[in-house]
């Protein structure tokens, strides 16, 4: 005759697994944790890489068409016939330019520094103005008045580049001499004039907003019709500036 035997489990029993299923449990993770983690772990590593390489190319590209643009104004400059003569602006020895440098110079600067970056446009906007396209001293009469260049009546010689619709946003002029600079109706939205000295520089019509002016010096200033929208004027000088029509 058959019995019925139930099998009863002592719950205060230890638990006990051999050794040889550990071992298992052990490379059965090592299988999935390899197969999961080492694809990440080179798809990161080559993202990093990646991500590198192309910011380097970038930088390196940038660098040469910068190069290039400085080079092509060089040529323009030093031009036997465009850049021999020179007059002084502050005492300091200044390139005269005709309107035919001013076209060019202006044609070559339009294509170029839109696609730069802010510190490339600081370069840029320093070269300009130390080489006296953009501080001329302002015309009485004007023979030239187009989108290219302001020209003195009878004296060709002493044209302003006009900076209309120049892309400057973001550039930091900080601690810079930049007396008489013209900077009309250009695109200078968040760039840094934080101590700058700026006597009788012009902003007629240009785009400051969030620019930083903090501590600058902006005495004799044209700011006509400029925007300037939140802009930042806290401790600068604006004795006998000119704000007729400025938004502040």
């Amino acid at each position: 005759m058959r019995t019925n035997e139930k099998t009863t489990v002592n719950p205060q029993a230890p638990i006990t697994v051999k050794l040889e299923d550990s071992k298992g449990i052990k490379e059965l993770v090592i299988q999935i944790t390899s197969v999961i983690l080492i694809p990440l772990i080179v798809f990161c590593l080559g993202w990093f890489t990646n991500n590198k390489v192309i910011q380097h190319t970038a930088k390196v590209e940038e660098a040469k068409q910068l190069n290039n643009y400085l080079d092509k104004l060089n040529t323009i400059i030093l031009d036997k016939e465009g850049g021999k003569q020179t007059i002084l602006i502050d005492n300091r020895p200044s390139f005269a330019f005709n309107l035919q440098n001013i076209k060019e110079i202006d044609y070559l600067t339009r294509a170029y520094i839109r696609n730069l970056n802010p510190k490339s446009r600081r370069i840029v906007l320093i070269y300009l103005y130390e080489s006296g396209l953009i501080n001329h001293t302002k015309a009485q009469e004007d023979t030239h008045t187009g989108t290219e260049g302001l020209c003195k009546k009878n004296k060709d010689l002493y044209c302003n580049l006009s900076t209309n619709r120049y892309y400057f946003d973001d550039v930091d002029m900080s601690n810079i001499f930049l007396k008489q600079i013209k900077l009309h109706n250009s695109y200078l939205n968040g760039a840094k004039f934080i101590d700058a000295r700026l006597m009788g520089a012009e902003f007629m019509g240009s785009q400051l907003k969030q620019a930083n002016f903090t501590g600058a010096n902006l005495s004799n200033a044209y700011f006509n019709d400029a925007s300037q929208s939140t802009t930042v004027l806290q401790g600068a000088d604006f004795t006998n500036a000119n704000l007729s029509g400025a938004n502040l």
